[in-house]
């Protein structure tokens, strides 16, 4: 059988009606009462940049962190503080996200600039170690083996056990709009912009 999709769990509590709930998005549970109003219990407040479960947790990027709480409800917890983190996912030992650190000397003004990175972060517990720098995307897929995701107008991959780096080059004025591992097979939504010389 394919699974299309399993649950108990949503992304978002609220309506876009209601500008409070609009802006806050969620990761809940559907079986308690949600303090938005949607009916779900809001098991981690804020907005959602990726989710991975376990059997005991459900893990979420949020602005500035990656958290968790227990799937039955309890204390969130902070797993990292990293900038801007995004694109969430999980394999069976770690989470991997994009998180922009410092880089570089201040400027006359103090300010210091940022890059953003390939993260991977034990679930075990420990702090999170950089597996690309100067490096970004969209969104990220993970199985055992590899990471996929996008940056700019490509696909990339890399192999976690030697760290070899692929780029898959998507046509030209293509975007992809969403991705998902399904056995051995990256399955991609590609948007692409056609334009056609008309003359006459």
């Amino acid at each position: 059988k394919d699974v299309i999709a399993r649950g108990p769990i949503v992304v978002a509590c609220g309506s876009s009606g209601d500008a409070a709930g609009a802006k806050t998005g969620a990761v809940v549970s559907p079986d308690r009462a949600c303090t938005t109003g949607s009916g779900a219990h809001v098991l981690v407040p804020g907005i959602a940049r990726g989710v991975v479960l376990d059997d005991a947790y459900v893990y979420t990027a949020q602005l500035g962190s990656v958290v968790r709480a227990p799937r039955a409800g309890g204390a969130l917890e902070t797993l990292t503080t990293v900038g801007d983190p995004s694109g969430l996912v999980g394999d069976a030992t770690s989470l991997y996200f994009f998180g922009s650190h410092p880089a570089g000397e201040p400027d006359p003004r103090g300010k210091v600039s940022s890059e953003q990175a390939l993260y991977a972060l034990p679930r075990a517990g420990s702090a999170p170690v950089v597996l690309l720098d100067a490096t970004g995307g969209r969104m990220l897929a993970s199985d055992s083996d590899a990471l996929y995701w996008t940056n700019g107008g490509a696909v990339e991959q890399l192999a976690l056990a030697t760290k070899a780096r692929t780029s898959s080059p998507l046509d030209r004025a293509s975007s992809v709009e969403a991705m998902v591992l399904g056995g051995d097979t990256l399955y991609l939504a590609v948007y692409t912009i056609s334009v056609e010389n008309v003359s006459g």
